[in-house]
C-alpha cells in the first residue's frame, strides 16, 4: 500500500509510532507492518461469533456460549468513504454484536442471558519494536476477556485477509474452559474496484 503524509514520518498511518515494547501483552496484538496497515487501510467490517463453556469461578456457574454463527458487528463510527481513514488516526474502532448465553448455577436451572461480542483497536499509540507493530485491543464477551483476567479460558481467532492471528481469552480467578471468540472481516475497502471487497484480494 501507499504511504500517506503525517507529522509522525512514518508515512504507514495517520498516527505517531512510539518505539518499545508494550506492556501488558495482552492489551497488544503483535504484527508484522503489513498486517497492521491491513488492519487500519484494509477491513471495513468485521463479522463475529462465540461458542464453547466457561467454568466461572465467581459465579459457580457453567456459561455457555449459544451465538455460534457468525453475524455481522455494529461500527461505533461510521465512515462512508475509504479517504476518511486519513482523519481517523486518534479514533477507537469499536464493533459490537449481539450475543446470547446459557447460565447453569451449580446445582440450579439453567436460564439465557443476553449481552455482546465486542472488538476494538486503536492506532492513537501504536507501538513499534523491532519489525513487528503493536496496536492496541481488546475481545470481549460474557465473562471473558483478552486482558485485566487472569484464568485461561479459551481462545480468539481474528481473521482478515487469509490470515488467523490467535491468542488467549481469560476469565476471573480459578475459572476455566474452552470458549472461542472468532472475529473475521466481512467486507473491505474497494479502492476504486483495487480489490474485491469480500475477499480483499486484488482484481
Amino acid at each position: 500500500m501507499g504511504k500517506v503524509l503525517h507529522a509522525s514520518y512514518s508515512g504507514y498511518f495517520p498516527t505517531c509510532i512510539i518505539d518499545g515494547t508494550p506492556t501488558p501483552p495482552e492489551e497488544y496484538l503483535s504484527l508484522t507492518l503489513e498486517e497492521a496497515m491491513a488492519l487500519f487501510w484494509r477491513v471495513r467490517t468485521w463479522e463475529a461469533r462465540a461458542s464453547g463453556l466457561i467454568a466461572d469461578a465467581a459465579t459457580s456457574a457453567n456459561i455457555e456460549y449459544t451465538s455460534n454463527s457468525y453475524s455481522e458487528m455494529t461500527p461505533s463510527i461510521v465512515i462512508e468513504e475509504e479517504k476518511n481513514l486519513v482523519c481517523k488516526g486518534s479514533e477507537t474502532f469499536f464493533f459490537s454484536r449481539d450475543a446470547t448465553a446459557t447460565i447453569t448455577p451449580n446445582g440450579g436451572t439453567p436460564y439465557n442471558i443476553d449481552g455482546t461480542i465486542n472488538f476494538q483497536y486503536i492506532f492513537s499509540s501504536i507501538k513499534k519494536a523491532g519489525s513487528t507493530y503493536y496496536p492496541s485491543f481488546t475481545i470481549s464477551s460474557i465473562n471473558s476477556l483478552t486482558s485485566f483476567y487472569t484464568s485461561k479460558i479459551g481462545t480468539y481467532k481474528i481473521t482478515y485477509l487469509g490470515e488467523d492471528i490467535v491468542g488467549d481469552l481469560f476469565g476471573t480467578d480459578g475459572s476455566s474452559g474452552n470458549a472461542i471468540i472468532e472475529v473475521r472481516a466481512k467486507e473491505y475497502w474497494s479502492y476504486g474496484g483495487t480489490y474485491d471487497t469480500i475477499t480483499g484480494q486484488p482484481l
